[in-house]
């Protein structure tokens, strides 16, 4: 078992999902929701060097079911009273992978840290403001963390980041894109945080970078 394999068997091991559940208000059954699958998700994001999004399906039905054999008991649907079938737990984990932005808490505040104490990189040049460089610094980490996928960033955090309100750290977020040190790879919406590219590259759209990647893959 590499080390990659033990901390997703200590994720799987730590919390039980009845300490994340809520409690349904007709009935007080113990609720699974979304809740503890997203709080699961989180912590497996948490993990260094450990991309779900890029994993084959039989690795993921692997890490679900043995976390679902390990908390089954406590798997209860708050409208019936039943405990959920693991084909339904499974469903729900794939569909909330790519909604998770951030590892629980891990990933977005060692990218903040590293940008608080390293020196910012090469393209935080243009600007003279701090609060600007500390921006570019965090987006540098969050990509560095996320190797050749795109990150998610908010406007709230961005503005969180450097002391701000949320309308300040998306207007910061645009000026990044305008001077193409940030590109969207997809863009946000109500309900998810939109996704960046870290750096310049040599196309000017997403339909462009998505043909570069279309040409690359038939080569």
């Amino acid at each position: 078992m590499n080390d990659i394999e033990k901390q997703i068997v200590n994720v799987s091991n730590q919390i039980a999902p009845s300490q994340i559940f809520t409690i349904a208000r007709k009935n007080k059954h113990k609720v699974i929701g979304t809740e503890a699958i997203f709080d699961f998700i989180a912590r497996l994001k948490g993990i260094e060097n450990l991309d779900l999004e890029s994993l084959l399906e039989r690795e993921l039905d692997d890490i679900c079911y043995n976390w679902y054999v390990r908390w089954k008991d406590e798997m209860i649907d708050g409208a019936s009273g039943e405990l959920l079938d693991y084909e339904e737990v499974l469903g729900q984990f794939k569909d909330i992978i790519p909604k998770v932005k951030f590892g629980k808490r891990d990933a977005y505040n060692r990218a903040l840290s590293k940008a608080k104490t390293a020196y910012p990189p090469k393209e935080a040049d243009v600007f003279s403001s701090k609060k600007y460089r500390l921006l570019i610094s965090l987006c540098y980490w969050l990509q560095q963390g996320q190797k050749d996928t795109p990150f998610f960033l908010t406007g709230k955090l961005a503005g969180e980041a450097c002391g701000i309100s949320q309308n300040r750290g998306a207007h910061m977020l645009r000026e990044l894109l305008s001077k193409k040190i940030l590109l969207i790879a997809e863009k946000g919406t109500t309900h998810l945080a939109a996704r960046y590219w870290y750096g310049f590259v040599p196309v000017s759209t997403v339909e462009d970078l998505q043909t570069s990647r279309n040409s690359n893959e038939e080569i």
